[in-house]
Parts: structure tokens; C-alpha cells; sequence
């Protein structure tokens, strides 16, 4: 009976271990969102290219056809962004942590 609680405590200590280790790999180098990535490795479409629309993509990958996922600026909300689509220098702009404008 002792034989068995032990190689039991074994066994659930070597799991515990091994799940605590899952996804904590020190070589994987944390994946760079659009405005920090160089303009030449993204996508060339108007919503990548420009600076302003640049800095609130998500990610590379489209979520629909012509469409990528863009963030707002104080992370209220997410919305399918046109790819032909681009924001002027001065048609967004951020009130505290509250109230957000965006036209394109």
C-alpha cells in the first residue's frame, strides 16, 4: 500500500511539473504587433502602409476576406477594418481613458 501512494505522488508531482513548464519556453521571442514591425514585411495595403491606421492593427492575419482587425486606441473595442481603408493624421484622438473619435 505505502509502494503505491508513493509511485501515485510520483506520478502527480512529475505532471504538476511538466504542466507548469507548458508555453514558458525562453527561446520563442513574443510576437510583434503591426506598428512595431517594418513597414516593408507587412502587408502592402493601404490599412499596413500608413502610419496612423498601422498603430491599431492587430495582426497581419485577415479575419474576412478585404478585412483585418483593428483595436481602438484605448482598447474600448475591436471592428473589421477595411484593407483600402486608412485613418488621417487628424480624424482620431483619444480623451482619457473614456472617449474615443475615429473617422476615416
Amino acid at each position: 500500500m505505502n509502494k503505491s501512494k508513493a509511485l501515485l505522488a510520483v506520478v502527480i508531482a512529475i505532471m504538476l511539473g511538466g504542466c507548469g513548464q507548458m508555453g514558458s519556453s525562453p527561446e520563442e521571442e513574443p510576437e510583434k504587433t503591426p506598428a512595431e514591425m517594418d513597414p516593408a514585411d507587412l502587408p502592402q495595403i493601404d490599412a499596413f502602409q500608413s502610419e496612423h491606421s498601422r498603430e491599431m492593427m492587430v495582426s497581419t492575419e485577415p479575419v474576412a476576406d478585404g478585412y483585418y482587425l483593428m483595436r481602438s486606441k484605448i482598447g474600448a473595442f475591436t471592428i473589421w477594418f477595411p484593407e483600402e481603408a486608412v485613418f488621417m493624421e487628424n480624424a482620431s484622438g483619444v480623451d482619457g481613458d473614456h472617449y474615443e473619435k475615429i473617422g476615416l
